[in-house]
């Protein structure tokens, strides 16, 4: 499948999972977020282009950091930036513009941002390095990039457990791409792919309990998962939730069920001319 037909698929999904994106149980988004903020160093005035925005948990935090400057955030999904708009409206931030877009197709002149940013949207492609590319030349020389993806056992086992159900229902899940950017090393060969310089990961623990498995379903529904239960016939949705999520009480302590999410936070600079 080409990346932009892909993209009409994700578009689906997410129009459909926006209003549970910012469901308690998918805080790690807004953890993350504030993390990549810090991870930049701004005066205040800067432009920067926030690459699949989703519902703002980027958008915000580097607003807020940037009075005098402008946030530039693209989606593909209408109804995630209707809910950005909201956040924003809400924190009372007004250099904050959103714009629905591919992020394939960066409809801005070359070299008009002072920074880039991309929070767990780089794998959704399958031609990362060509996404990073594309970002890349939308950023002023010496300006930084810096992406967030998941790592390696970011969800597991109850991602893990997800699929196997799946599988047993008939929805064969291929390898996820977010898989080859699951490491700093991996991630920093990326962007020295891509002709960033003075790159350097962290990696970020963001795991927490959630309350219940009902959590763990909204975050399914929430997120890119619900793309795989879509897969679905109509008719088997509610009985594989069902056993589902009997499944995933099984995992519970005292202290709930454990959501582990772990961070990577790279970040480049634009060559220099």
């Amino acid at each position: 499948m080409e990346d932009r037909e892909r993209a009409q698929l994700y578009k689906g999904t997410f129009e459909e999972a926006a209003a549970g994106y910012d469901h308690p149980a998918l805080h790690y988004f807004a953890a993350s977020a504030e993390a990549m903020a810090d991870r930049v160093v701004l005066t205040g005035d800067e432009r920067i282009l926030d690459v699949a925005a989703g519902t703002g948990h980027t958008a915000v935090p580097f607003a807020r950091r940037v009075p005098r400057g402008k946030v530039t955030a693209i989606d593909i999904s209408p109804a995630m930036l209707a809910i950005a708009k909201a956040k924003a409206i809400a924190a009372g931030l007004s250099n904050v513009d959103l714009r629905e877009m591919n992020m394939l197709d960066l409809e801005f002149p070359d070299r008009c941002f002072d920074v880039a940013v991309c929070a767990y949207g780089i794998f959704f492609v399958e031609d990362m390095l060509g996404l990073l590319h594309g970002i890349a030349a939308k950023v002023k020389p010496g300006g930084p990039i810096i992406v967030s993806t998941f790592t390696e056992t970011s969800f597991a086992p109850l991602a893990g457990l997800l699929v196997e159900q799946l599988a047993r229902y008939g929805v064969p899940v291929a390898p996820m791409a977010s898989k080859r950017v699951a490491s700093p090393r991996q991630c920093q060969a990326l962007f020295a792919q891509a002709g960033l310089t003075q790159i350097d990961s962290i990696t970020k623990p963001l795991g927490y309990h959630l309350p219940s498995a009902e959590d763990w379903w909204a975050l399914v529904m929430g997120a890119a998962f619900r793309g795989l239960v879509a897969r679905l016939p109509n008719e088997q949705v509610e009985v594989f939730r069902r056993e589902h999520l009997a499944a995933v009480s099984r995992l519970a302590t005292c202290d709930g069920i454990w959501l582990e999410v772990s961070a990577i936070l790279t970040r480049g600079t634009v060559k220099s001319d």
